[in-house]
């Protein structure tokens, strides 16, 4: 029935078989299959709550590498889209970070542990949600430093301060933050790709200071505090 694309029907015979026979060989197979039949009919949240009972009930399942991956799948798919989900009013982004922040505890020493971690921290960024975002890239360097994401996130700890600092008019603090930054990513990393983008950053954030002090200027020269 799966593989002739029927999945509502094929979706009732493997819950059957998990229902009744729960501690069959087959029953982890079937239970990851109850997430493949889900994910086909376009019901990505219940998916990965299938297949995270893979996770919870078989643990040694010669499927745990698939269900990592199908997880991190739905991750993505939920963080780019902007359908309710379970009906509940809530953005699929909150959804897709929960499923990152499980996939890392699932195997927190996997490949795609490093990988989560980064995707929700660009998740929040997307979200505009620049200091939380900040917090998770951080948490990239410390837990992952073999990672190859270690570098990117390092570059992502800077952007973030920066973005957070162009949203206030006048707190130059964290537009120094944000500067500093950039500038341990270039000294430490002078031949990145980021490289070149981090030196622009340095450019706007230092005009963006110059704007700030001209606009400060012109609000005591209209006071006539000179």
């Amino acid at each position: 029935m799966f593989d002739s694309g029927d999945y509502k029907s094929a979706l009732i015979e493997f819950r059957k078989l998990t229902k009744h026979f729960p501690e069959s060989r087959e029953a982890a197979d079937a239970q990851f299959y109850i997430g493949s039949c889900l994910e086909e009919m376009g019901k990505l949240y219940d998916a990965y709550l299938a297949y995270q009972k893979v996770v919870d009930k078989f643990p040694f399942s010669d499927k745990m590498e698939a269900v990592l991956e199908r997880e991190f799948e739905i991750a993505g798919s939920l963080s780019e889209t902007k359908k309710e989900i379970l009906e509940i009013i809530l953005p699929p982004q909150y959804y897709a970070i929960e499923i990152y922040r499980r996939i890392i505890e699932n195997s927190p020493y996997h490949k795609l542990a490093s990988l989560s971690q980064y995707k929700i921290g660009l998740v929040l960024k997307a979200m505009n949600r620049f200091d939380e975002a900040k917090t998770e890239f951080e948490k990239v360097i410390l837990t992952y430093p073999e990672s190859e994401w270690f570098e990117p996130a390092k570059y992502q700890v800077a952007q973030c301060a920066s973005l957070g600092s162009l949203k206030s008019d006048y707190d130059q603090a964290l537009s120094k933050e944000a500067k500093d930054k950039f500038e341990e990513f270039l000294d430490k990393h002078p031949e990145a790709e980021l490289s070149k983008e981090a030196k622009g950053q340095i450019q706007v954030l230092t005009d963006k200071d110059a704007e700030k002090d001209y606009n400060i200027a012109q609000y005591y020269e209209k006071q006539k505090a000179y």
